[in-house]
């Protein structure tokens, strides 16, 4: 992992923040960020002050993504500037039909109990994947 300074454009700046902005508050910073690069996949994670204010969720413990497809590799690009900027760890080893799996792995094993669960998920299987969670 790498982390460098970088001057992107603004649009790219909010659009990256939007994640890493929900486990801490994000001061608006429009003329630079971070470029953060997990592996071989690069994205840009603006600037952030954290001192005193509160975090809107916990950070979470564990975050899936799916595996990259022939069409789209989007869950692990939408987690990485967060995963590089708060050094977490990414499982991103089940295809998108395998959101049963994860669910039911997440409902079951103890290490997740009392965790915060991050799951970034191809759009068309959000309604099943909550459903296998039962968020109603």
């Amino acid at each position: 992992m790498t982390i460098e300074p970088n001057c992107p454009s603004t649009a790219t700046v909010q659009r990256n923040r939007a994640l890493p902005s929900l486990f801490i508050p994000v001061t608006p910073q429009t003329d630079c960020a971070l470029v953060a690069a997990v592996g071989s996949v690069t994205g840009t994670y603006g600037a952030v002050s954290v001192e005193g204010n509160t975090p809107r969720f916990a950070m979470p413990a564990f975050v899936f993504a799916t595996q990259a497809s022939h069409h789209s590799n989007r869950p692990v690009e939408t987690v990485s500037p967060l995963l590089a900027a708060f050094n977490l760890p990414l499982d991103n080893s089940h295809s998108d039909d395998d959101y049963g799996k994860v669910a039911q792995d997440i409902l079951t094993h103890s290490k997740y109990a009392g965790a915060v669960v991050l799951v970034c998920w191809h759009h068309g299987k959000i309604q099943a994947l909550a459903e296998a969670l039962r968020v109603s």
